[in-house]
């Protein structure tokens, strides 16, 4: 096996910064919410959503990029029941969103209730200052 290539200075160690968040969603949510805030010159990857259903609803709740709206990083499904669920794996590396734009999760009436975890992190994709 490969070793990891060595760090090779201090700030490559400060790149990844990580986002990750805790949503409680009420029942019928119908307005956006931003639940990764946008940072400019980053990019949003996001690892991992996964939730606790604690109210079935009958619409779908949908993590997209913050004005992207063709572009759906996840979705629960209408009629979910009440339980886990993964929502989205993507492993290590994470699915990027467009540079600059952050995570919003968009509900519908009637959607489901329940506490949602989003691991992410923002990575540099411009020229950005490092203060160390």
């Amino acid at each position: 096996m490969p070793k990891p290539p060595a760090v090779k200075d201090d700030q490559q160690l400060v790149r990844f910064q990580d986002c990750s968040n805790d949503v409680r969603v009420a029942a019928a949510t119908t307005a956006s919410a931003s639940v990764i805030p946008a940072k400019a010159g980053y990019t949003v990857y996001v690892r991992k959503i996964t939730g606790s259903v604690t109210t079935a609803g009958a619409s779908i709740l949908t993590f997209q990029p913050t004005t992207t709206t063709t572009s759906v990083i996840a979705r629960l499904a209408s009629g979910a029941a009440v339980g886990g669920y993964t929502l989205l794996d993507a492993w290590s590396k994470g699915v990027a969103l467009p540079e600059g734009e952050g995570l919003d999760l968009v509900g519908s009436a009637a959607a489901a209730a329940g506490v949602f975890y989003i691991e992410a992190y923002y990575y540099p994709t411009a020229t950005t200052p490092t203060t160390l």
